[in-house]
């Protein structure tokens, strides 16, 4: 009886030494930029005692000194750390890559890399936009995955890429064109995407694409998915990129009496009494073409500014005009290096029922 007792007293004076040592640590856990995770598991490691983080990502826990708090929440790594003499810890989670690799967009929903068919790659946003100076999303994703294929066959403003996915040629009135989908709404072009609002790119690269959105898909699909609110507190980011362009091989084009003594000659193969041609109304024969190279040897080099002068720079002879001065048409018409900047803003925030988005790109 008295060692029972005695067993007893001590197990309510161990208990009340544990209890006495405890102490409440508080603290917020934040992804890698500082905005705050709610549902976040706070757990002593060893025991059964856990708590989750509020909407704000704050949590409060009682604990021992020198125990150790496991944090830890779905696509992020998991932090550990010692509880010391501090009632007051905040851990910051960093996005876990390896949980990017194993599920993957597929149509109107997501599935398990490992039990996925089909040729389907995603592609890093962030490697892929976020550190190239281009101005639009479909140049940004040149050489980012195997078999996507874009080229610019024209030099125009606002003209869009061309998009192959494993080949270039069609069928019979058919585009070799994927389908392009943003939030699961077809889209005409890349063109009309700012690059800093897409959060992740799936590119489905083989006809069992079709499977899920038709015949438009046999030539594969690309699926943009766009940058949605978080909760926490409202968060701006605004980044820049400045750049230059330039011309890296332009054709060589032969100077006004060479050009036109081309022009001739090939007429005169199909036509040998052709004495002169017109190009836009100017013509040339051979006088024209003799005196362009008097005009050379004479003016050649010289700044004339931009004035044309009759006698000197061209002559009318029947009605017709005929022009001797030669004009650098890439000089004229070809800048040797163009700026390119982007600016973009955005703002994000949210609360447990309302989340909201804004970019604006320039």
């Amino acid at each position: 009886m008295k060692r029972r007792l005695l067993m007893l007293c001590l197990f309510l004076f161990i208990t009340t030494v544990q209890v006495l040592a405890q102490k409440t640590v508080t603290g917020k856990v934040t992804d890698d930029e500082a905005n705050p995770l709610p549902g976040v598991s706070v757990q002593v490691k060893g025991t059964n005692a856990g708590v989750t983080t509020d909407s704000d990502g704050n949590y409060s826990i009682k604990v021992n000194k020198g125990q150790t708090l496991v944090i830890s929440f779905k696509g992020t790594v998991t932090e550990e750390r010692i509880v010391g003499n501090s009632s007051h810890l905040n851990f910051y989670l960093k996005r876990a890559a390896a949980a990017l690799d194993q599920v993957v967009v597929v149509g109107y929903g997501s599935q398990r890399k490992a039990d996925l068919t089909g040729a389907v790659a995603t592609i890093d946003v962030q490697k892929a936009v976020g550190s190239r100076p281009v101005p639009d999303l479909a140049r940004d994703l040149q050489g980012s995955s195997p078999g996507l294929l874009i080229t610019t066959s024209s030099g125009d403003l606002g003209q869009a890429p061309e998009i192959h996915l494993r080949g270039i040629t069609g069928s019979v009135n058919a585009e070799a064109t994927p389908l392009i989908l943003l939030d699961n709404v077809p889209i005409p072009d890349m063109n009309m995407v700012n690059p800093e609002d897409i959060e992740s790119i799936s590119v489905l690269k083989d006809a069992a694409s079709a499977s899920i959105y038709g015949a438009r898909a046999s030539w594969g699909v690309i699926l943009l998915t766009s940058k949605k609110g978080k909760k926490g507190r409202i968060h701006v980011s605004y980044n820049n990129n400045f750049a230059w362009s330039s011309p890296m091989n332009t054709p060589k084009i032969a100077d006004g009496a060479e050009g036109a003594e081309y022009m001739l000659q090939q007429y005169r193969r199909t036509a040998p009494t052709t004495a002169s041609f017109n190009i836009l109304g100017a013509y040339y024969d051979d006088l024209s073409i003799e005196r362009m190279k008097q005009w050379k040897a004479l003016y050649g080099g010289m700044n004339l500014g931009p004035e044309m002068v009759e006698g000197r720079d061209f002559e009318r002879r029947a009605g017709q005009t005929y022009y001797y001065r030669a004009w650098d048409i890439d000089k004229l018409f070809l800048n040797p290096a163009s700026p390119l900047m982007k600016h973009n803003l955005s703002i994000t925030g949210g609360d447990d029922k309302t989340t909201y988005f804004a970019s604006f790109g320039v």
